[in-house]
């Protein structure tokens, strides 16, 4: 005779025996077994189960690490996602033997959504026994002269957080204005890029840190671009001007009046006037300058004198 008994709880003892009845009723025991005692005990409790930062590594893309140990090799975890808090999802089934990771997530709504993420640890009886703190991304918004962003509670109260900037030519994030939601901005005249840092802080060490989206102030957007220009005068590179172009944003070309082409290269940096190490003679060259960036898509097409 074989019995199988459905446990509904671990970390117990539980103990069995069989007992005979007289009658059919059942109400009339004759005789009892020996008994056995089973002891359940529950699973370990994993010792490690954190989220180290979500974080904007760049607009549209979003970073996650963490950390997470298993007692065993019969438990699991899940990397879970939810939009503004609602509907978890599941963004990733961590390895049994992945301790650390780091995981990049794209096509991502960064500047109007906040993404959080947490870890959960399954037993082997597929039971949540462990639950992550919950990060949730930042999000940076502009509203005419004040910047406004949701703090990293998953860092504080001990965090360091503020405002970085940097000028739009430059990648380099180099300026710090330490403050907290809302921030007032007092210039609007320059290109500048916005966007807040937190750091995890254990006493006066940083130990990890998460970064919002960015936020780019515009002082016009205007490619400007030369008619003329003398290689030997004090302009040597004909070259175009706008404070919204980064290296990269724009490419510029030259062709002669038989359409051969003579350069392509970063407009920003220009012509030097020279084709293949020697200078071109006077007249006029066709340009073209082709502009591609997240926030326009465009092409420039002109003519110049270029002078000796």
């Amino acid at each position: 005779m074989n019995y199988t008994f459905n446990i509904p709880n671990l970390n117990r003892a539980y103990t069995f025996y069989v007992r005979a009845f007289r009658n059919a009723t059942g109400n009339q025991p004759s005789s009892s077994s020996n008994t056995i005692i089973v002891n359940l005990p529950d699973f370990p409790v994993p010792s490690n189960n954190n989220i180290g930062h979500v974080s904007v590594i760049e607009n549209g893309s979003i970073e996650v690490t963490g950390t997470w140990e298993a007692p065993t090799s019969a438990f699991r975890a899940e990397l879970q996602e939810s939009l503004n808090g609602t509907n978890w999802t599941i963004a990733a089934s961590l390895n049994n033997t992945q301790t650390t990771f780091r995981r990049a997530y794209t096509n991502k709504t960064t500047h109007s959504i906040s993404y959080s993420y947490r870890i959960l640890i399954y037993n082997p009886c597929n039971q949540v026994v462990s639950t992550s703190t919950t990060h949730s991304s930042m999000v940076l918004n502009r509203t005419a002269f004040d910047l406004n962003w949701n703090t990293y509670s998953a860092y504080t109260p001990n965090a360091d957080e503020g405002v970085i900037e940097r000028d739009k030519q430059s990648f380099t994030w180099n300026a710090m204005i330490a403050s907290t939601s809302p921030h007032i901005l007092t210039d609007t005249t320059k290109a500048l890029c916005y966007r807040i840092v937190s750091y995890k802080t254990s006493g006066p060490a940083r130990v990890d840190t998460a970064y919002s989206n960015e936020i780019c102030l515009r002082v016009f957007d205007t490619t400007l671009v030369p008619t003329a220009f003398n290689p030997d005068g004090p302009n040597k590179f004909f070259k175009v001007t706008n404070p919204n172009l980064s290296p990269g944003n724009a490419t510029l070309y030259i062709f002669n009046r038989w359409g051969q082409k003579l350069f392509e290269g970063e407009a920003l940096t220009g012509w030097d006037g020279n084709y293949m190490d020697q200078p071109v003679i006077t007249g006029i060259y066709v340009w073209q300058v082709r502009i591609f960036r997240i926030e326009k898509r465009e092409t420039l097409n002109g003519t110049l004198m270029l002078l000796r």
